[in-house]
């Protein structure tokens, strides 16, 4: 645009655009009339604005827009295009960039030749002889905080109304909702953390436009917010079913914020829009890095305290173990249960016996991994004890996995509105995602 916007004559460029990834390459047509601009491209819109960044492979998405044009991908495999310019790095997009010649018209086979021919004739005629107008103007994301980055105030355009500025306003935590990003409609089952965090999440993380600005706001943003967590304040074991799953823990990574591409371009609608997808994004990094450090400083004093509530409770329990049976209310996702990707994904209640037994084996004793747990072990002996008569070898182990807030106050005899907060909004089940949704799903409020 920058290079357009200098151009002292009407005419017709087409470029290659690429960045570190050969694969995200695609071309532009940049057509000057008079004082108009047009950006033509054959770059294709993802699921969400860092699907090219998660896809797995780029290459077909390259090779899907190779096979639509004659264009010359094929210079992509040599060596012809070279960086022959040094970028200012403290700029979001560098005014002094210079086109590298990387192939003349003479050296293209010739299906590329009559392919850009007939290209360029049908652009002539459409913007040119005939005179077309885009029906809305477009902006880059440069624009975002240098309204002025293509035409100063003063410019004739500006002054007689027939360009307007791009100015938005900043963004808050409670302005970056779903809806402004254009996002799926959330299903609301970790809304609460949300509501929780947001409000001491740094505004300046919310409008991150460049890479180098993300460096400036990373810095920024590790003194605002708690400093460095400690792995031996957080639980070794960390995984639940359906919770975690096989994903790494980004729990004790440093909060780098994802950065808007100042080259990225759209109508105001647009840009306005894939702020708040970026800002929606830092907003989740910044309220999982507090809910993270809050459960770091008080998961201790919740278990210590649950533990209490449940020797409190003791004789329920032991009636329900003498039984075998623990009625108590249980949950599932309609995705998990169906093995689908409903619509409106909804939450099943039920009642069902949470309470699981199992015989004692001779030679190979019982080791629980997780949980509260009443009993013990003889090192002498190699065997476990009994919680009741702790000298005696137990013979029957019991488990009870209670999934929700319900049944962990039916487990304590209290009422589920007396639980510390955390539980109130405790669980072990998470909706189906799959990996056929896994780039979709960069839309939901994916909280830990």
């Amino acid at each position: 645009m920058h290079a357009l916007h200098r151009q002292m004559v009407s005419g017709i460029t087409l470029a290659l655009i690429r960045d570190g990834d050969v694969c995200k390459a695609y071309f532009v047509l940049g057509v000057r009339n008079g004082e108009t601009s047009t950006i033509l491209t054959n770059y294709s819109e993802g699921a969400h604005p860092e699907y090219h960044n998660v896809t797995r492979r780029p290459d077909k998405r390259l090779d899907e827009r190779a096979s639509k044009h004659w264009f010359p991908y094929r210079l992509l495999e040599g060596a012809a295009i070279k960086h022959r310019h040094k970028r200012d790095k403290t700029t979001l997009v560098p005014v002094d960039a210079k086109a590298v010649p990387i192939e003349t018209i003479d050296n293209l086979e010739a299906p590329e030749f009559i392919w850009l021919m007939l290209l360029f004739d049908l652009v002539a005629k459409k913007f040119d002889r005939d005179d077309y107008k885009a029906p809305e103007l477009s902006y880059t994301g440069e624009m975002i905080v240098a309204p002025h980055a293509l035409v100063a105030a003063e410019h004739a355009l500006v002054v007689a109304g027939q360009y307007k500025l791009l100015v938005l306003p900043r963004l808050t935590p409670r302005d970056a909702t779903p809806e402004l990003a254009g996002n799926e409609k959330p299903l609301g089952h970790n809304a609460w953390l949300e509501e929780r965090y947001r409000d001491r999440v740094p505004d300046s993380l919310l409008d991150v436009v460049g890479e180098r600005k993300a460096l400036d706001i990373g810095k920024e943003v590790t003194k605002l917010l708690p400093g460095k967590i400690k792995e031996a304040d957080l639980p070794a074991i960390r995984k639940q079913p359906g919770v975690f799953g096989w994903g790494s823990d980004r729990r004790l990574e440093e909060l780098v914020p994802q950065a808007l591409n100042p080259s990225y371009f759209g109508t105001a609608t647009e840009v306005e829009k894939t702020r708040a997808w970026y800002a929606r994004l830092n907003l989740i990094k910044g309220v999982q890095r507090l809910a993270t450090i809050e459960f770091a400083a008080k998961h201790n004093l919740i278990l210590s305290w649950y533990r209490k509530r449940i020797e409190r409770n003791m004789t329920f329990i032991w009636r329900a173990i003498a039984t075998g049976s623990l009625v108590a209310p249980t949950t599932e996702w309609s995705s998990r249960e169906d093995h689908c990707f409903p619509a409106e994904d909804t939450l099943r209640w039920k009642e069902s016996n949470i309470l699981r037994q199992k015989r004692a084996p001779r030679y190979n004793p019982f080791h629980p991994r997780d949980g509260v747990q009443f009993g013990g072990w003889d090192e002498d002996r190699r065997h476990n004890l009994c919680a009741i008569d702790p000298p005696t070898r137990a013979n029957v182990f019991t488990k009870i996995d209670p999934d929700n807030p319900r049944a962990l106050a039916l487990l304590m005899g209290i009422q589920e509105n007396k639980l510390p907060w955390p539980l109130q909004h405790w669980t072990t089940r998470e909706p189906y995602t799959g990996n056929f949704r896994s780039h979709r799903a960069a839309s939901r409020m994916s909280l830990r």
